[in-house]
């Protein structure tokens, strides 16, 4: 079988698993905020495993170039299995036993992997899988219980973690797929870790931001500053040359994906924090 088919695999048995934690929650907009908040941890623990370290590779076989195949192998990973097993350990409040048995089958499902030759171990070993997942398994179970009288600290990083993972996912899909940007400063030997640590850089601190418009200033000029200011700050990189886009159009395009993120980030929070009135 194709390495895909078991790559798409895991994405299918995530998602009955989402399906089952909503059909069975009481309270779902608070156990998909725990979703949020562990995709956006697992997503900062690949850029410094995966990215900088190189601890391991993924080979699904998506797309031609391995470095881009190897992220979308970490987005399947580290944006379904991983976050959706915690989300449901958080979602139940599931006793050790229970949460050791899901991470054994995690754990099953990697040597698995690694047997087929569709995923490898450079430095990494299967017990900090094991260590990792257990820690992050108390990290969830709590936070779940404290979303239940949710502190503004607490909603801006759930908020920052959804911008988080929505940026990287956009930013990667038009730099890899549809090839219309590009960063580099020359950091690295690899071109494409240049790129993917230099755009995660970006976002991070972009990110901060967007929220703090989310949460505190939605209104319309707002809205209107952040267009001109995304506008003018990737022109400034396009001159430094540290961006490089296929056409200027780009700049524009992307300006408006930064507005329609908000927008949808908007309504994330509305739901997962009700309470909040819109200005619209």
């Amino acid at each position: 079988m194709p390495n895909s088919f078991w790559y798409l695999s895991l994405v299918f048995i995530s998602l009955i698993v989402f399906i089952l934690v909503y059909i069975k929650s009481n309270h779902f907009r608070k156990d998909l905020a725990v979703y949020i908040f562990a995709a956006g941890l697992s997503f900062f623990g690949e850029v410094i495993v995966l990215i900088l370290f190189q601890a391991y590779d993924y080979y699904p076989h998506f797309l031609k170039e391995h470095w881009s195949d190897n992220i979308v192998g970490a987005l399947i990973s580290q944006g379904f299995i991983i976050p959706i097993a915690l989300m449901a350990i958080g979602a139940f409040q599931l006793r050790e036993k229970w949460v050791i048995l899901i991470i054994f089958v995690i754990i099953l499902i990697e040597e698995l992997f690694l047997r087929l030759g569709i995923y490898e171990h450079n430095w990494w070993l299967t017990w900090y899988t094991f260590g990792l997942l257990l820690f992050a398994s108390y990290i969830m179970k709590w936070w779940r219980r404290k979303l239940n009288n949710p502190s503004i600290w607490m909603q801006f990083i759930t908020i920052y973690m959804l911008f988080t993972i929505i940026l990287h996912t956009i930013t990667f899909f038009l730099s890899a797929v549809l090839k219309l940007s590009w960063y580099s400063m020359d950091l690295f030997e690899s071109i494409y870790k240049d790129h993917t640590i230099l755009k995660t850089m970006i976002n991070i601190i972009l990110t901060i931001p967007l929220t703090a418009i989310v949460l505190f200033s939605y209104k319309y000029v707002t809205l209107i500053a952040l267009f001109i200011f995304t506008v003018i700050f990737n022109t400034v990189l396009i001159k430094l040359g540290i961006l490089y886009v296929i056409d200027f159009k780009v700049v524009i395009v992307i300006a408006f994906i930064h507005l329609f993120i908000v927008f949808i980030v908007k309504r994330f929070n509305d739901y997962l924090f009700p309470g909040e009135k819109d200005f619209v």
